[in-house]
């Protein structure tokens, strides 16, 4: 399933990426996984679909591999620093923003390790800077422009018939696999999804 789920109430449509992160999974067995704020719908859907694609895949989740941020640089640095303290060390981090994840290569780099020799990074979003960075980032594209016209389309049609029900739409995201999470261009017909 590569998808994003939205939602919208009165005033902006909350993303909900559940589904999306079952790709990455199945390449990351131990997979740490860095999130938004506790409690906010979003960071909640996110967990509950990456604990779906650990159970799908076998792995039991384990609230230590886990850590909630604001999804900014800082919160991903700090949740790296504590994934990283634990007995048994991530081969992989799964990251719900690619500003967050700018912090998890950082932390990473710090503590002497390489992406994604030592460690693999996956994250979500696609921001216009995933490919440029010394290692290029793996993430999960949004259709951005997609979500932005759906949004303010729903939005008209809420304030003209004035109907109060949330809808639920479904838009499709794409895996873009790039050097973070192992991935060489030399094996790039092994990693194609399909």
């Amino acid at each position: 399933m590569n998808e994003v789920l939205f939602y919208y109430g009165i005033s902006s449509p909350c993303k909900k990426k559940k589904y999306a992160k079952k790709e990455p999974i199945s390449y990351c067995f131990d997979a740490c996984f860095i999130t938004g704020p506790f409690g906010e719908s979003c960071s909640e859907e996110r967990i509950n679909g990456y604990k779906k694609a650990l159970k799908e895949s076998g792995i039991k989740f384990d609230m230590l591999i886990l850590k909630y941020t604001d999804w900014t640089a800082e919160q991903g640095f700090r949740a790296t620093r504590e994934l990283l303290s634990l007995k048994r060390s991530p081969t992989a981090i799964i990251v719900t923003g690619d500003t967050c994840a700018l912090g998890v290569f950082d932390e990473i780099d710090n503590e002497g390790l390489k992406v994604p020799e030592d460690i693999a990074v996956v994250s979500f979003d696609d921001m216009v800077f995933a490919p440029f960075l010394k290692v290029p980032l793996t993430t999960i594209r949004q259709p951005m422009k997609q979500l932005g016209n759906t949004a303010v389309e729903l939005l008209f049609k809420k304030l003209a018939s004035k109907f109060s029900a949330s809808r639920k739409i479904i838009l499709d995201t794409e895996l873009i696999i790039r050097e973070s999470c192992g991935f060489k261009k030399s094996q790039e017909e092994n990693f194609k999804v399909k």
